[in-house]
């Protein structure tokens, strides 16, 4: 068990007994800094919302400090609207409905290029990693579908090397229109494919209707969408209307 005594320590000063927004030096020099700025001409509007914020009340205005926008309640996390909260928020039922139909369109399109592509567990490619000086044969080893959804449209794979001089490596797996163009980053050639036979027993249908395991996703959003916290990613929704 930790030491924790359940003192409050102020971040400002490091005193015990209060926090930042209470705490004496930092109000007191707050109302220095104000004075200051009077006598000055400068920033007095700023330093003037900082004394606000400590206690309550702005000097120059007498006016209250309000800390939430008036008629207003707490904002929703995901589509930031304001009237309910992530729990209860419409919009995010709604899009996590219409990301699951995505998913499986997506992941059927997978099934279907990747039978074209013939990668699979057992194929042959030749490896080429941006730092190596030359390309090396690697027997793909294990293929990951689980990270696969509308937003990631694609695979991973295990290549293990067939010679020496070479390590493991894991690379995405995409169509080939979609392979290239990046002169920084490493690449593979196909030397030798499955038949679309093999791969469909690798890859199964039902793998595209089944349930997406969002909690093993990770944690950005191009890997959960859904994430705790993170918020509505509208240019995507935007995009699909």
């Amino acid at each position: 068990m930790g030491n924790y005594s359940g003192t409050i320590r102020c971040g400002y000063c490091y005193n015990e007994g209060h926090n930042s927004r209470t705490c004496p030096t930092k109000l007191e020099r707050a109302k220095t800094r104000l004075e200051n700025a009077k006598a000055s001409g400068e920033h007095v509007e700023y330093y003037a919302r900082v004394l606000s914020k400590m206690t309550g009340v702005n000097p120059e205005t007498g006016e209250k400090q309000k800390r939430r926008y008036e008629g207003r309640g707490r904002d929703c996390s995901y589509c930031k609207e304001s009237g309910h909260n992530r729990r209860t928020c419409q919009t995010l039922l709604q899009d996590h409905a219409r990301y699951d139909c995505l998913t499986r369109d997506a992941r059927l399109n997978v099934r279907q290029w990747a039978q074209e592509e013939g990668v699979g567990i057992g194929a042959i490619v030749m490896f080429k990693d941006y730092y190596a000086d030359a390309a090396a044969l690697m027997l793909v080893e294990a293929i990951n579908l689980q990270k696969t959804h509308a937003r990631m449209p694609f695979y991973e794979a295990t290549l293990r090397p067939m010679g020496a001089g070479a390590r493991k490596q894991t690379v995405t797996i995409k169509p080939a229109c979609e392979r290239g163009g990046d002169h920084y980053a490493a690449t593979y050639e196909i030397v030798g494919k499955l038949t679309a036979e093999q791969i469909a027993e690798q890859i199964d249908e039902d793998w595209a209707h089944a349930p997406v395991d969002y909690k093993g996703l990770g944690k950005t959003l191009n890997s959960n969408p859904f994430e705790k916290g993170a918020q509505r990613a509208h240019h995507y929704w935007s995009d699909l209307a």
